[in-house]
């Protein structure tokens, strides 16, 4: 048999020295912190998209997230009750660059908008149909 690969007898020593010690202790704490910044830096967080409308309530209302990778991955669609001004979605998400779409049916007409916005906000993210709709 081969004889094991033995390392330079000075790192050995280095290590063990009260100086090794505190660099190892260093590279420890600082990867575990990387570690958990990472975790937590990519946990979901929550917020909301509201949509409002003044007049003509629509029929329906649907809001899909699509991530940078184009995969969607929340889809939501709700009858909208007669006497209600807002359709209001609450999310859990990664934090992350989003394409926000939102379809709904007015007057016998399926509409959508796509915007591209950052989620989760701290504020809700508000719509309102009627300036969706001005030319």
């Amino acid at each position: 048999m081969s004889e094991p690969i033995a390392a330079p007898p000075g790192f050995l020593a280095r290590l063990r020295s009260k100086s090794g010690r505190r660099v190892l202790v260093f590279f420890l704490v600082g990867g575990m912190a990387l570690i958990a910044w990472w975790y937590f830096g990519r946990m979901p967080s929550e917020g909301t998209v509201e949509v409002r409308w003044t007049e003509h309530p629509p029929t329906w209302v649907a809001v899909s997230y699509t991530d940078e990778s184009g995969e969607t991955v929340r889809w939501r669609k709700e009858p909208v009750a007669p006497g209600t001004d807002r359709f209001r979605d609450a999310y859990k998400l990664v934090p992350g660059m989003y394409w926000l779409r939102i379809e709904y049916q007015r007057d016998g007409r399926i509409r959508s908008v796509r915007k591209r916005v950052e989620l989760p906000s701290a504020e809700p993210y508000l719509l309102m149909l009627e300036e969706l709709e001005a030319p």
